[in-house]
């Protein structure tokens, strides 16, 4: 279906919980689930059923409509937000035939707004990406999702530290000396004392899965965390950032990690791509201009910023040739990104 216009299936919409153990040290840590996927139209029961908002259009526990695997989204919200913020996105590759998948990463969500966040969170978001894969790869007989997605060749993309996620999921390395040497020392804190346990190990380890086949960081945050390690990517890579983004800025991270992105010593340099929107803000990519605008309105969503149906439009579309291209191998959408979609731009 044509990738400028939501595509022609109803969106289902359903919430499971998954438990599992992380490796660090902690009781398992237990996630909200949320999935999108093309569903029987009226099989729900009635809208669905979002935290804050209702959903611009999916019906709540309908009945899949899959005939052959789907291809799978898998989706990061950022800091202290929740899984719904990126429904934008869920319910567009939805319709578009894609099973979504989108995580909360309990401890850093809406439910611990007003708490600390614990040193073990910048490697627990990748072990949750990786976590809710192992979890759809093995999902009972009995549910409505079991074998319908493809979770053997899936598509990673999050928002702002979901775009941090991303990356580290899709293979970038952490800068290790840096965070001991410098940024540690600079935040103080606990985070030293950490990264000279397990948590610094699992640093060192990697939180590559291999499983995630293309990546599209949006607005990615914690530079510092990363820098050239960004170089050790190892699948295509579409950053979407936001030039005038005041939370992840173009001088502080856009710039950096596109720079990164096709050093010399890049092994994918050739097929990232980065898709750059001059007048939108760190709220372009998420719902909160339509559903939440008073929170960012010097962020994205103002009368001063590109029309956030219009940018997000070009996103989305860019976003599915990208997913087609790289984990379907559409050669005609392999085409559109490297020689640049044309008239729409």
């Amino acid at each position: 279906a044509d990738p400028w216009s939501r595509g022609p299936s109803t969106v289902g919409y359903m919430t499971d919980l998954l438990s599992y153990e992380s490796g660090l040290g902690e009781a398992p840590r237990e996630l909200r689930v949320a999935l999108w996927y093309p569903a029987i139209e009226g099989s729900g029961s009635g809208n669905a059923r979002y935290p804050l908002f209702v959903p611009d259009q999916a019906e709540q526990d309908a009945l899949p409509d899959i005939e052959t695997i789907a291809a799978l989204l898998i989706y990061s919200h950022g800091a202290k937000v929740w899984p719904e913020m990126g429904s934008f996105m869920a319910e567009y590759f939805a319709s578009h035939g894609w099973v979504v998948a989108a995580m909360t990463h309990t401890g850093d969500s809406l439910a611990s707004v007003s708490s600390d966040r614990p040193d073990e969170m910048y490697v627990w978001r990748s072990l949750d990406v990786s976590a809710t894969l192992n979890y759809l790869e093995n999902l009972e007989g009995s549910h409505p999702l079991s074998g319908r997605a493809n979770t053997t060749r899936a598509m990673l993309s999050g928002h702002s530290f979901g775009g941090y996620t991303t990356l580290l999921s899709a293979g970038a390395s952490f800068d290790m000396n840096y965070l001991r040497d410098v940024h540690c020392q600079e935040r103080g804190g606990t985070l030293c004392e950490s990264l000279n346990g397990p948590l610094g190990e699992r640093m060192e380890a990697g939180l590559r899965d291999s499983r995630i086949v293309a990546a599209i960081p949006q607005s990615a945050g914690n530079y510092k965390f990363i820098r050239q390690g960004a170089t050790q990517i190892e699948v295509p890579t579409l950053l979407i950032t936001a030039t005038r983004d005041q939370a992840n800025t173009e001088e502080g991270s856009n710039r950096p990690f596109w720079e990164a992105l096709i050093a010399p010593e890049s092994t994918q340099r050739e097929s990232h791509r980065r898709l750059s929107f001059l007048e939108a803000g760190h709220a372009t990519f998420t719902v909160a201009c339509q559903h939440l605008p008073t929170l960012e309105q010097d962020d994205g969503c103002g009368p001063d910023f590109t029309p956030i149906r219009e940018a997000q439009t070009l996103m989305l579309a860019y976003s599915l040739f990208f997913g087609r291209a790289y984990v379907l191998g559409d050669e005609a959408a392999i085409l559109n990104i490297t020689q640049g979609v044309g008239e729409n731009l």
